[in-house]
């Protein structure tokens, strides 16, 4: 069960997109032990139950996939559990402080990259948090086909069902990797947060009630930026919501239907701030096989290539937006825009009248651009201040966007619509939360200033 040291895929369509097809040569790819701790016959039984859904990982060329399973008593030399390669570590007292300490140096000894912990044990799952090991969540592995809840593998080549190879094992392994990066110093912290979140998750959202999620650039980068949630990740994301019944509406329509108290059961909406290239190139085509409309909010000057996003700036190479022509294809089939300023400002550190003319210089460009009149506003940042309010209905929008978290319901203002933000660091688990109002208050104590994104 020795590792290879560097392993190079390269997957049919490999021309694609990054993110579609192929995972560069040269990037060593990840190993996943699954950590399973078991006393008793009726919980061996569940975990091997569990470790077969992941049983058809192991195949996937590539990736290493093996467990260790901790138990008292437990016989050395098992056969495969599973399906998978097993190592048992046989502990007297699997919940004891030095077990945790034992497992992460078994481990370290093996070359793991990634641990998905198996157990039912939420003292154990802790202890070895805190031991600094790179946890990956259970839910970041998906369902294997023929798994025991018999659901689809996402992880497919490109068909008629998956234009593309969009759900890759490339972005699976990606995905993977930037979780493990963004998980290193705070997984302790991590548990809190899903403790937290798991405890005021509803199964269904209250009646009349519109979750409107933002996102940013949706980017097969291993670098650790928050705004770039991987293809992958977005499009299993959508793949969930489509599942589960979730009626994503055009922004629009969704907040005439809130203000008239019309809304279906479980209504969401999508938007996509700054105009990123990539929201052309790798969202679009999920959102247009799955039907989904989305609002797109454009920074003006970005398009034009008269200004950049200040936390890209001096990139190189740089990150590319929008253009026109690509804005007008987005437009011709069904996906909506609105205003997002010209340059970027954060709009209450600006005089009153600059703001009045970085908002209408891009509301001009935009008409001129989609044909249409622009109506709805997102603030940068989501900082604003109540002289924007008066300004935007002077200039004829109906309704703005902020960043504070939650859901809307009749009589939300409507300058100031709340929106959930679906982040580079949310576990698939995470964006389940998010849906379902389990981190709305976590989320609002992190913006820390009211209508600020950090």
């Amino acid at each position: 069960m020795s590792r290879d040291p560097l392993v190079h895929v390269t997957e049919a369509g490999g021309d694609g997109p990054a993110g579609t097809g192929s995972f560069p040569s040269g990037e060593r790819l990840p190993s996943v032990c699954l950590v399973c701790v078991a006393s008793g016959a009726e919980e061996r039984r569940w975990l091997e139950r569990e470790c077969g859904r992941f049983a058809s990982l192991g195949a996937l060329p590539g990736l290493r996939v093996e467990v260790l399973l901790v138990g008292e008593g437990t016989p050395e030399g098992e056969e495969p559990f599973g399906g998978l390669p097993v190592t048992v570590l046989s502990l007297r007292n699997p919940q004891g402080a030095s077990a945790a300490l034992r497992v992460r140096s078994c481990l370290a000894q093996r070359g793991v990259d990634l641990v998905l912990i198996l157990s039912r044990r939420r003292l154990f799952l802790l202890r070895l948090a805190l031991s600094g090991l790179p946890i990956v969540t259970a839910e970041s592995l998906p369902a294997m086909k023929g798994g025991a809840d018999g659901a689809p593998s996402p992880l497919l080549p490109a068909d008629e069902e998956n234009p593309g190879g969009i759900l890759s094992s490339a972005g699976f392994y990606r995905t993977l990797l930037r979780e493990r990066d963004f998980s290193r110093g705070r997984k302790a912290l991590s548990l809190i947060r899903t403790g937290v979140g798991k405890a005021l998750s509803r199964e269904t959202p209250p009646p009349g009630t519109l979750r409107i999620l933002m996102y940013h650039r949706i980017a097969d980068t291993l670098e650790k930026d928050i705004l770039a949630v991987t293809p992958f990740a977005f499009a299993r994301q959508m793949a969930w919501l489509k599942s589960e019944g979730w009626q994503v509406l055009p922004l629009r329509e969704a907040l005439l239907r809130l203000e008239q108290g019309a809304l279906p059961d479980r209504a969401a909406a999508l938007t996509f701030d700054d105009g990123y290239r990539d929201n052309y190139e790798e969202a679009f085509p999920v959102l247009a096989r799955l039907g989904f409309p989305a609002t797109v909010f454009p920074v003006t000057g970005f398009v034009l290539e008269e200004s950049e996003h200040r936390r890209y700036r001096g990139r190189s190479p740089g990150i590319p937006y929008l253009t026109v022509s690509q804005i007008r294809e987005m437009k011709a089939h069904g996906m909506e825009f609105g205003g997002h300023t010209h340059t970027h400002p954060l709009l209450p550190g600006i005089s009153c009248e600059a703001a009045q003319e970085e908002i209408l210089r891009a509301k001009k460009l935009l008409e001129e651009w989609t044909g249409e009149k622009s109506t709805l506003f997102a603030y940068p940042n989501g900082a604003y201040s109540r002289d924007h309010f008066r300004i935007l209905d002077g200039l004829g929008y109906e309704a703005a966007l902020s960043v504070r978290p939650g859901a809307n319901r009749k009589g939300t203002l409507r300058w100031i619509l709340r929106r959930t933000e679906i982040s580079g660091r949310d576990s698939f688990g995470d964006f389940i939360q998010k849906m379902n109002g389990g981190l709305d208050l976590w989320h609002g104590l992190y913006q820390s200033v009211r209508g600020f994104y950090r």
